[in-house]
This record gives structure tokens, C-alpha cells and sequence, in this order.
């Protein structure tokens, strides 16, 4: 009994961090994920990767082809979808989250829509 009376400062302390990691995580969760930034992330992807795929010569993806642009959609949305869901992504200076460095956090996310968005029209555009 007496060992546990020592250690109940220690686990209150430990459950009381635990709450706080809980409420950054859920304040993360509610920023990154917000309705607005998925689509303003969307939106200014699409819109911007618009004209170059309108600017391709037209031609169909043929066999190999689209596995290789399946391949490219999940390399580039599956790192845009983590950014979402987590509150973080990998930048030029490491990791950046939404909470600690904002502008390069959008930054990422605008250049991981933008690609996915490139390569998800321009598949559209030539599929048989």
C-alpha cells in the first residue's frame, strides 16, 4: 500500500499527459481535416493542373501504361491522404505538421494535390 501511494502522483502525472497528448492530437485531427482545406486543397489542384493536361496531345493508355498511372495516383494521393488524417507530411526541411509550420504544411499539400490531380486528369483524359 505503501509502494502505491508513492506511485499515484507518478500515474496521475502519466495519465494527465496522456489527456493532453489526446486533445493536440484531436485539435490536429480537427485543423488538417477541416472541410475548407480538403477542398480548397481540391479545388486549386484541379484548377491549376487543368490547362497543362488540356494542353497534351490526346492519345490512350495502353496495357503498362495503366498500371504505371495507377502506380503514380497511389504514390501521390496515399501521401496527400495521410497528410489529411495525420497533421503532418515530409517538406524540403523535414517533417512539417499543421499546428507548428502552417504555410509549408499547405505548401506540401498543394503540391501533392497538384500532381495528384495532374496525373488523375490526364488518366482520365486517355482511358479508352
Amino acid at each position: 500500500m505503501c509502494e502505491l501511494s508513492k506511485r499515484q502522483h507518478e500515474l496521475e502525472q502519466s495519465n494527465h499527459e496522456i489527456k493532453e497528448e489526446a486533445e493536440v492530437k484531436k485539435e490536429i485531427m480537427t485543423v488538417s481535416c477541416s472541410y475548407k482545406r480538403v477542398v480548397g486543397v481540391f479545388l486549386f489542384s484541379f484548377i491549376g493542373s487543368l490547362p497543362v493536361v488540356l494542353s497534351t496531345d490526346p492519345s490512350t493508355l495502353k496495357g503498362l501504361g495503366k498500371f504505371y498511372s495507377a502506380l503514380m495516383l497511389l504514390m501521390t494521393g496515399l501521401p496527400l491522404l495521410h497528410s489529411f488524417r495525420r497533421g503532418w507530411t515530409l517538406s524540403r526541411h523535414g517533417i512539417v505538421t499543421v499546428t507548428e509550420d502552417v504555410f509549408s504544411f499547405t505548401i506540401m499539400q498543394l503540391f501533392y494535390g497538384y500532381i495528384f490531380s495532374l496525373i488523375l486528369l490526364f488518366t482520365i483524359s486517355r482511358w479508352p
